[in-house]
């Protein structure tokens, strides 16, 4: 499993896709449905952690849900970085502060995968 998780974070650095068939790391029902979602979410676009909790069967866990992208092991296979609050960016990795590189991290991939101009966007 580590292995194709491995190949799956590579990929999605180097085409920006995500492999939908990886099968999920251990976690907690609502975890595991919020990871499949996030699966789901196209390279280049954002969803919000209100849209993630609905997706997962609960509408109103929307801090749940940021949780269970903070508790994601492994945050380029499944696409964390591309869940944001409904007015900002949110967290990443447990951290909110920009400046954090966590959140610089977050920042980057988001840029790389909507630009188009990178390695992460077919052409």
């Amino acid at each position: 499993t580590m292995r194709r998780v491995t190949l799956a974070a590579r990929a999605c650095l180097r085409t920006g896709r995500t492999d939908r068939r990886l099968p999920l790391p251990a976690g907690t029902p609502f975890q595991r449905a919020c990871w499949r979602a996030a699966l789901r979410i196209p390279t280049g676009q954002t969803r919000t952690y209100a849209w993630l909790a609905a997706r997962a069967g609960s509408p109103r866990a929307v801090r749940a849900a940021a949780q269970a992208m903070r508790r994601n092991p492994w945050p380029l296979a499944i696409p964390c970085h591309r869940v944001v609050g409904a007015r900002d960016l949110g967290g990443y990795a447990g951290s909110r502060n920009p400046r954090d590189r966590r959140m610089m991290l977050k920042t980057w991939l988001l840029a790389r995968e909507s630009s188009g101009t990178g390695p992460t966007r077919r052409r």
